[in-house]
């Protein structure tokens, strides 16, 4: 009912004119997917174990490289959860001086979440001194499908000469 503008697709049927006949009592969305969204998804689950093991195995290797840094923070991942690796983040200190340094050697990072609370529809809390750290430190190196061995090393061996 919700993912369907608040419509109850079982309860209120189709009339003989093909339309449903509904009265709303609360606020829907739209949350199911077009047609052209659902052929992508299913096209991106094409051979989704290979990916997801070229994503973990990258991530290893920064794991092994990265492990002993003093200035960046890996962080930790549940051994009960396999991480799909959307993203791979570290915290760092001096994050703006990262991010400078890595684009001044052609490599993005990206910094993807800022806490959301801070928005008024969710009261713009202050009280997150967790989230705060995380809006400040939290920074993401590539890692995707189509990195190859080359990339990887030049990331490693590009965040091994320092910022």
């Amino acid at each position: 009912k919700k993912r369907w503008f608040g419509i109850d697709r079982d309860f209120d049927k189709l009339g003989n004119d093909g339309e449903r006949s509904y009265n709303l009592k609360e606020i829907g969305f739209k949350y199911h997917l077009s047609d052209l969204n659902a052929v992508l998804g299913i096209e991106n689950l094409v051979n989704i174990e290979k990916r997801l093991e070229k994503r973990r195995k990258i991530a290893k290797t920064y794991d092994e490289n990265f492990s002993n840094f003093s200035d960046l923070q890996l962080l930790k991942n549940s051994k009960e959860n396999n991480s799909s690796y959307w993203l791979y983040g570290m915290r760092l200190r001096s994050r703006n001086n990262f991010i400078n340094f890595m684009k001044s050697n052609g490599i993005e990072t990206s910094i993807v979440h800022r806490g959301i609370d801070r928005n008024e529809i969710f009261g713009s809390k202050e009280d997150l001194p967790n989230q705060r750290i995380l809006d400040d430190t939290l920074v993401h190196i590539p890692i995707h499908d189509n990195l190859n061995n080359d990339e990887v090393w030049k990331i490693i061996e590009t965040i091994k000469k320092g910022w």
